[in-house]
C-alpha cells in the first residue's frame, strides 16, 4: 500500500486519478520485486558458496552486481515513477540472473 503522503504528493503535481495510478505503479513494482528477489538471493548465496571454497568469482561478481544495482534501484523507486522502465530494469535483472545460474550450475 502507498501512504497518504505519496498520493497527495502525486496529486500535487497532476490531478485526482493520479493516486489511482500511483497505487497501480505500486503494485505492478512490488509485484515485480516480490517475484525477483528470492532469485537474487539464490545467486548471492551461490556465488557466497563458490568464494568459500576459494574459487574465483569476479565473472560472476561483477555480471550479479549489476543486477543488484538495477534491483535495488526499482525496490527503492517504489514504482513511484516510470512503471514502465520498473520492469524493463526488473526483465533486464531476471535475465542477467538465468545467465549467472547458467554459468554457476557449471561450476558446481
Amino acid at each position: 500500500m502507498i501512504c497518504v503522503e505519496e498520493v497527495l504528493n502525486c496529486i500535487q503535481c497532476h490531478d485526482e486519478s493520479y493516486g489511482d495510478i500511483a497505487e497501480r505503479w505500486k503494485s505492478t513494482a512490488d509485484g515485480l520485486i516480490k517475484k525477483t528477489e528470492p532469485k537474487l538471493k539464490k545467486i548471492r548465496e551461490e556465488i557466497q558458496r563458490l568464494e568459500r571454497m576459494g574459487k574465483h568469482t569476479f565473472v560472476f561478481t561483477k555480471s550479479f552486481g549489476d543486477a543488484e544495482y538495477n534491483f535495488t534501484l526499482v525496490k527503492k523507486g517504489k514504482g513511484a515513477h516510470n512503471v514502465e522502465y520498473a520492469e524493463e530494469l526488473i526483465e533486464s535483472v531476471n535475465i542477467r540472473l538465468d545467465q549467472l545460474e547458467e554459468k554457476l550450475t557449471k561450476e558446481r
